[in-house]
């Protein structure tokens, strides 16, 4: 991924032109047990919430490529069925609508 790819990227986070609709979350406790997981549409939070949300994913672009920012690169062997390529573009499809799959991203990662 290059800067200005980055860049517009990071234009998307702002309240007019936000491009998240829904968000999913989980806390993990040191032994890493799911204590706690979240679903709920971006827009229902408070206003000052979500903008801190859009800072704090700002902010996860920032840095230099291929230090602080990481390339996922996929071969075309690794685009067939039960990939990671796979399974990732499943979980960006379900639109966070599809709890299994949800759940499985969650427990994984």
């Amino acid at each position: 991924m290059i800067r200005e790819e980055i860049n517009e990227i990071k234009k998307q986070f702002n309240k007019d032109t936000n491009v998240i609709t829904k968000y999913a979350g989980c806390y993990v406790d040191a032994e890493k047990n799911i204590k706690f997981m979240t679903k709920d549409a971006f827009y229902s939070l408070p206003e000052e919430d979500a903008f801190k949300y859009e800072e704090i994913f700002r902010k996860t672009l920032s840095g230099a490529v291929g230090k602080s920012l990481l390339t996922l690169d996929f071969s075309i062997d690794e685009e067939g069925a039960d990939t990671p390529h796979a399974f990732l573009m499943k979980l960006r499809e379900s639109r966070l609508d599809d709890e299994l799959i949800l759940g499985i991203f969650q427990k994984s990662y």
